[in-house]
């Protein structure tokens, strides 16, 4: 997966600017550095999944497997600590924890995530020490 993870980054965006989400702009800092960025068109795809998620986690509400998956990914990637306030965010843990149980590819994914972190960690702690 690792060695493919470029051409699926890239296929990524392509389908997100396809569907008019994203735009492609192509830059040059310096005349000499090429640069990729992919800026949101208008923000409301953004804005309909963070009021989806909110919903989610502040409600009783039973969550779509994609909003499932959303939530264990922002989770797991410690994201939530950006997108709430921490009385927001205390009072939405136990509620992200339930959601996160209800999927097994969000319970997959999040214990990938944490795998490649963990491995990160131990592989930056091997350079030190040698």
């Amino acid at each position: 997966m690792a060695a493919r993870a470029e051409g699926i980054r890239e296929e990524a965006f392509a389908r997100l600017v396809d569907k008019g989400i994203l735009e492609r702009k192509d830059d040059r800092h310096l005349w000499v550095f090429r640069s990729r960025r992919y800026p949101s068109v208008d923000g409301k795809a953004e804005r309909e999944v963070k009021l989806r998620i909110m919903g989610v986690l502040f409600s009783d509400e039973i969550p779509s497997p994609r909003d499932i998956v959303i939530i264990a990914l922002v989770d797991a990637c410690g994201i939530f600590g950006e997108l709430l306030s921490k009385p927001e965010l205390e009072r939405a843990a136990p509620r992200i924890e339930q959601v996160r149980k209800l999927d097994l590819i969000g319970q997959a994914m999040t214990q990938a995530i944490r795998d490649i972190e963990m491995w990160l960690a131990s592989s930056t702690v091997s350079r030190f020490m040698l």
